[in-house]
């Protein structure tokens, strides 16, 4: 792909849509393209990803923590071309929890923590915007967890 399309691609998740398009074109040139075969497991739990893994192209199953890559079991969830996997990875180091792996040959942009938080330095209007939405979210999380507290007793 092209840098352009890097580009649009990223611009289209909610995370990076926070961006100026200068930053976001920065984070597609930095970015980190890898391609994986069918069943090839993409991340596995015990994993610490360097950052988070946009798909370009492909499917990718998110399987339970037990899953065994040559008896998959029923997937979690199923991503396909445009999906970011491991979006905490980019603000801070995790540790994978899931198995993502791919259904189909499949290609994804890894977008490198030590990228990520380049940008926001450069881009410090940037970082407010996605600590606003962190926060909002982070809040929006708490009300409904307190919510289902609430219904549950």
């Amino acid at each position: 792909m092209s840098l352009e399309s890097d580009a649009n691609l990223l611009s289209s998740l909610q995370i990076f849509s926070l961006l100026d398009r200068e930053a976001v074109r920065l984070l597609a040139f930095q970015a980190e393209t890898q391609d994986f075969m069918a069943g090839d497991a993409i991340v596995k739990p015990g994993d610490r990803p360097r950052g988070g893994l946009v798909i370009v192209k492909g499917r990718v199953a998110l399987d339970p923590v037990n899953s065994d890559a040559a008896t998959p079991s029923e997937p979690i969830k199923l991503l396909e071309a445009g999906a970011l996997i491991g979006q905490l990875a980019l603000i801070t180091e995790i540790t994978q929890r899931m198995t993502a792996r791919a259904i189909e040959d499949t290609t994804v942009l890894e977008i490198s923590r030590a990228s990520f938080k380049k940008v926001l330095r450069e881009y410090p209007e940037c970082a407010a915007k996605l600590r606003a939405a962190i926060a909002s979210d982070l809040l929006n999380f708490a009300k409904a967890l307190e919510h289902s507290r609430s219904q549950a007793f």
